[in-house]
């Protein structure tokens, strides 16, 4: 198992009154054909609430073989629950 770090701004949608806790495993949409679970660590902040935008954060991915082919700079993806999108992120590097 090879671990992937990497470093994203979210913007979180406009959804509810919801709280979002740094550290919280989310999945998130790499590839159409799969969603692939990680830890989402906001940088400088405990919490944060919906609608919030230009968030820094660093995502981890368990696998890196699962998302690192198929993820690229400057393009959003989206992450939440298979049934519902909590928002979106861009990788930095």
């Amino acid at each position: 198992m090879s671990i992937l770090k990497i470093k994203v701004i979210i913007d979180l949608f406009e959804n509810s009154e919801r709280i979002y806790k740094t550290g919280m495993v989310v999945d998130f949409c790499i590839r159409d054909d799969m969603f692939n679970s990680g830890k989402i660590e906001f940088l400088g902040k405990e919490y944060v609430k919906s609608c919030e935008t230009n968030i820094p954060a660093q995502i981890t991915f368990a696998y890196k073989e699962l998302v690192f082919p198929f993820i690229e700079k400057d393009t959003y993806y989206t992450f939440g629950e298979p049934s519902f999108i909590y928002g979106r992120f861009k990788v930095l590097e």
